[in-house]
């Protein structure tokens, strides 16, 4: 059992710090759950601001990036209201209602990938409506969207079967959609491509933790 510290600095903080980079390989690549790693990297590139900081602080700082997203993610919660309802009221609700949901708020506020999860996928869900609609440029805002889902949490897989009918129906209800088709064939080979290599392990994110050095 751990001991516990009354300080800043934990017991064995600089014993920990003072590892060589190969353990984050052995015991973070391997040992860790494999999720898609762009939630680590976001992290990653501001720990690389305040490494020079303990690690107590480094986590709050974790945290505090983390709850950024989760802000974020009330305020697209809000526009998809909107966009249901058209009522300010009933979208200030929603948007209410979610931020104090207790289970929204302990992840919204911890270091894990979901809390980006959950602003992805109501992201994605308000630029699916979008362009049912008829905004066409939604179109590449809900591609961006899905492969930021895909190298965040691969559950937005499950979405694929919906977006895709959504596109061919798109494609086949009017003409003003000209080269849907073709774009949706593009958009099939892409996210294949995309899929195998992340579950080959070759995720498309960059590993930035070099520049720790």
């Amino acid at each position: 059992r751990t001991e516990y510290s009354f300080a800043k600095e934990g017991l064995y903080e600089k014993e920990i710090e003072s590892f060589p980079l190969g353990y984050r390989e052995e015991f973070v690549i391997v040992e860790a759950t494999g999720y898609p790693p762009f939630y680590y990297q976001y992290l990653g590139l501001i720990n690389r601001i305040f490494w020079k900081n303990g690690l107590i602080t480094r986590v709050y700082i974790s945290r505090i990036a983390t709850v950024a997203i989760t802000t974020v993610a009330v305020f697209v919660s809000y526009l998809l209201a909107k966009e249901v309802f058209k009522n300010e009221f009933y979208a200030l609700l929603v948007a209410g209602l979610v931020s104090y949901q207790p289970m929204w708020k302990f992840v919204g506020s911890g270091v894990t990938s979901d809390a980006l999860f959950n602003l992805v996928y109501p992201l994605l869900i308000y630029c699916v409506i979008k362009l049912i609609k008829g905004k066409k440029n939604f179109f590449w805002w809900t591609l961006a969207v899905f492969i930021l889902g895909l190298v965040t949490k691969l559950q937005i897989i499950l979405l694929m079967p919906i977006l895709f009918s959504i596109w061919i129906w798109i494609a086949i209800k009017g003409k003003k959609y000209g080269g849907f088709i073709q774009n949706t064939a593009r958009i099939l080979v892409l996210v294949v491509l995309i899929v195998i290599m992340i579950t080959a392990g070759n995720y498309l994110v960059p590993d930035f933790t070099f520049y720790w050095v």
